[in-house]
């Protein structure tokens, strides 16, 4: 930087001094530092804001010219200062990197998600790992005995995707085994369901499906309904039938007759042993 003018010499004589130019030299900016808001390796859909130490000037490696940027894409990012016609050192590069997440799951099951109690059904993620579900586990399948809302999402790379569509499963109690009145010889399953089935000595009885049945024999009876859900009870109570009393009466034998006073009695005819 300096102020200079010139003159001529000859044969001894000086000429006048020329118009003095005054010559400035800028001194170039400083170099910028650039400062991250956040980690810069994050996953896809986050964000980091690059700032530059110089408030005007900026020149960004992805052409933008303001003293903050936005990034979203993995990048080596630097940036210069343009002062007065002079340009500075480009800044320390910062190294952003964006992790792809992870697909969105899908879930399938290996049957109906509405069954009975004591039923169950396996829900298999889409991924072979990294799987978090709703209930806590992180396996790929998971085995459901209970009702429920499920969905899983994946992890990988410290990134975790959008959860699953979710899944609901309904697991619908079982009926109370039913209880056995008799009138009769009609024994009568109560309380009432869709559907019936009559067990003797332990064998279903077939055709016998309705709530009250007509005993034909002596025996152990049991009853096991199913109700409007499709869900069957455990088998009642065994109920032992020993025929009615019109079947007793016509089936009992009185001998001798007449007597001496004393008489046997015979069951066997009546059912009864």
């Amino acid at each position: 930087t300096g102020t200079y003018s010139v003159m001529e010499v000859a044969n001894g004589c000086s000429s006048n001094t020329s118009i003095p130019v005054v010559v400035t030299v800028n001194a170039p900016p400083s170099t910028p530092i650039v400062t991250a808001s956040g980690v810069t390796t994050f996953c896809d859909g986050g964000n980091v804001v690059l700032s530059s130490s110089a408030p005007t000037g900026n020149q960004w490696s992805d052409g933008s010219t303001g003293q903050f940027i936005t990034v979203t894409a993995s990048g080596v990012y630097t940036v210069f200062q343009v002062a007065s016609g002079c340009t500075s050192s480009v800044s320390s590069p910062v190294i952003v990197t964006v992790t792809p997440v992870p697909a969105t799951p899908s879930i399938t099951a290996s049957g109906p998600t509405t069954f009975c109690e004591g039923g169950s059904v396996t829900l298999l993620s889409s991924s072979p790992s990294g799987n978090l579900w709703t209930d806590g586990s992180t396996t790929s399948t998971i085995n459901v005995t209970t009702t429920g809302v499920f969905a899983v999402s994946v992890s990988a790379n410290g990134c975790t995707s959008l959860s699953s569509t979710p899944v609901q499963v309904i697991v619908n109690a079982n009926p109370a085994a039913p209880t056995i009145t008799q009138s009769g010889n009609t024994l009568t399953a109560s309380p009432a369901a869709s559907s019936y089935q009559w067990f003797l000595n332990g064998s279903p009885i077939p055709g016998a499906n309705s709530q009250s049945f007509a005993a034909s024999q002596s025996g152990t009876y049991a009853v096991q309904v199913t109700d409007a859900n499709g869900c069957t009870s455990s088998q009642s109570i065994s109920y032992v039938f020993t025929g009615s009393l019109n079947q007793m009466e016509a089936g009992i034998s009185i001998f001798p007759n007449p007597s001496n006073g004393f008489v046997n009695l015979d069951f066997s005819a009546a059912g009864i042993e």
